[in-house]
C-alpha cells in the first residue's frame, strides 16, 4: 500500500511536502493567484464593498498568508483533506461517485466515503 505523500502526489503533483513527509501546500502559480486576487477584488467592487478588501481575512487572501480555498462546501472539504492528510476529496466528503473512481481509489488504498 502506497503511503499518503504518494496517495497525495498521485492525485495532486503540485503537493509539496517537507522533509518529514509532512504536507507544506499545494502550489498555486502566481498567474492563477494574481487572476484570484483580481477575481476577489472584482467581486469586492460589484458588491459595492472595495474596502473590504482591507479586511483581515480577505487582506491574508490578497497577501497570500491564508490558501483560497477556505470557505463553504467544497473549501470545507479541501481543508478536512489538509488536516487528515487525505488525497480524494471522497474520503471527507460523502457523494456518489462513479464505478471508475471507485474501481481507481481501491487500487490506491484510498477508503471512500
Amino acid at each position: 500500500m502506497a503511503n499518503i505523500q504518494e496517495k497525495i502526489s498521485a492525485l495532486c503533483p503540485a503537493a509539496t511536502f517537507d522533509e518529514t513527509g509532512e504536507l507544506l501546500l499545494v502550489n498555486v502559480p502566481d498567474e492563477n493567484w494574481h487572476a484570484l486576487a483580481k477575481a476577489l477584488k472584482e467581486q469586492l467592487v460589484k458588491a459595492g464593498c472595495p474596502e473590504r478588501e482591507n479586511l483581515p481575512f480577505q487582506k491574508e487572501i490578497l497577501e497570500k498568508k491564508l490558501p483560497y480555498t477556505i470557505g463553504g462546501g467544497i473549501g470545507q472539504s479541501r481543508i478536512c483533506m489538509f488536516f487528515l492528510k487525505k488525497a480524494h476529496i471522497g474520503e471527507v466528503q460523502a457523494s456518489i461517485w462513479p464505478e471508475d473512481v471507485l474501481e481507481e481509489a481501491e487500487k490506491k488504498g484510498l477508503n471512500i466515503l
